[in-house]
């Protein structure tokens, strides 16, 4: 059991994003780590300049942390103001986000993640969602 935990199990990612009225949808393959009291996502987002962003996602029972390599790192505690930067080479604007739902139900089989959060960027305020959906992904795919 601990080695396929270590492994790590093989999983699709189906991503809905809303920020303000722009959506964001995806589909990709990643790899999932389940484990207590924190369990680990890792997949690959398609930049809209067509690179790939690796991202890390740690997903707690009431907090999960978002992790865009090279672009920006968000946390998400119901009720907490978190502050950082959004890089866009060669650019770096000030990035604010307050959580307002956190709902994660992660397992050896997949699950969700579900956020709902105030976001800054570069002063201007909106609101913004993010669901994600992990599926086991079948050997044969």
């Amino acid at each position: 059991m601990k080695e396929e935990k270590e492994k790590g199990i093989p999983v699709r990612v189906l991503l809905r994003g809303r920020v303000g009225g722009q959506e964001q949808n995806g589909e990709y393959r990643g790899v999932l780590y389940p484990a207590e009291p924190e369990s680990r996502l890792e997949y690959r987002e398609e930049a809209d300049d067509g690179t790939q962003v690796r991202c890390t996602l740690h997903a707690a029972a009431d907090r999960v942390r978002l992790i865009r390599h090279g672009v920006c790192e968000m946390h998400f505690v119901p009720g907490q103001t978190h502050r950082g930067l959004y890089r866009v080479h060669p650019y770096a604007f000030d990035l604010s986000l307050t959580a307002h739902v956190v709902k994660t139900a992660l397992c050896r089989s997949g699950g969700t993640v579900e956020l709902a959060y105030t976001v800054a960027l570069g002063g201007e305020e909106q609101q913004a969602q993010l669901s994600l959906e992990i599926r086991r992904e079948e050997e044969n795919l």
